[in-house]
């Protein structure tokens, strides 16, 4: 009697975190935007274009601008 109920007890905990498991994995939210098909690393090195400062040459480039159009460095304000 006292293994079987073990053996219950090793099951429900073994479903337990397997549960826990796969909740915690759906809840994870992407980092990055799924719609972009570049991903850009996350090195603050800016660059300024338009008067707009872009915290690298790789997010620049996604909101479409060419590497000849960048200024190095932050936007005067």
């Amino acid at each position: 009697m006292k293994e079987t109920l073990a053996k219950i007890l090793d099951y429900f905990v073994l479903f337990l975190l397997i549960l826990v498991l796969f909740l915690a994995a759906g809840g994870c939210s992407p980092i990055i935007d799924e719609d972009v098909d570049i991903v850009c690393i996350e090195i603050y090195d800016p660059v300024c274009v338009n008067g707009v400062t872009y915290s690298n040459e790789c997010y620049a480039s996604i909101a479409g601008y060419s590497n000849d159009e960048l200024i190095k460095g932050e936007c005067n304000e």
